[in-house]
């Protein structure tokens, strides 16, 4: 056995949702952020800065801040989280694959979970040096 601890690549995420009687109960996996971000270090593994829709999105997708997690068993987790509690509470749907997950997310979000997954190429830009510097 060795005496060096195995270490993975998926965290501890904890989604927070309301319950029918109004109290809130972090629902927990191990996963991978695709889309939005965590805490940055605190260890609560709970959404901190989500993803929010392009401009031209809002209209069909509404605002909202976005989260794509790929859990350790592959699925994928879609974690939205509403601008103001007053909309909507948060909400949390699972899919098999991002063929499934596709047509329940907005386009750009969509776009940012397959960059981060490695299975789309970034965008390349054409990189010139900064004269007077």
């Amino acid at each position: 056995m060795s005496k060096y601890k195995k270490v993975s690549r998926y965290l501890k995420i904890s989604l927070p949702l309301r319950q029918e009687d109004g109290s809130t109960v972090c629902h927990t996996l191990q996963g991978e952020w695709l889309a939005g971000i965590d805490g940055l270090g605190d260890d609560s593994g709970r959404p901190f800065l989500g993803s929010i829709v392009a401009y031209e999105e809002r209209k069909r997708w509404g605002q909202g801040y976005w989260y794509v997690i790929r859990s350790a068993s592959g699925k994928l987790v879609v974690y939205r989280q509403p601008i103001s509690e007053k909309d909507s509470a948060p909400s949390v749907a699972i899919y098999e694959s991002f063929e499934a997950m596709q047509p329940h997310v907005p386009p750009s979000i969509y776009d940012e979970a397959t960059e981060s997954a490695g299975l789309k190429e970034p965008p390349r830009f054409l990189e010139v040096p900064l004269e007077g510097v």
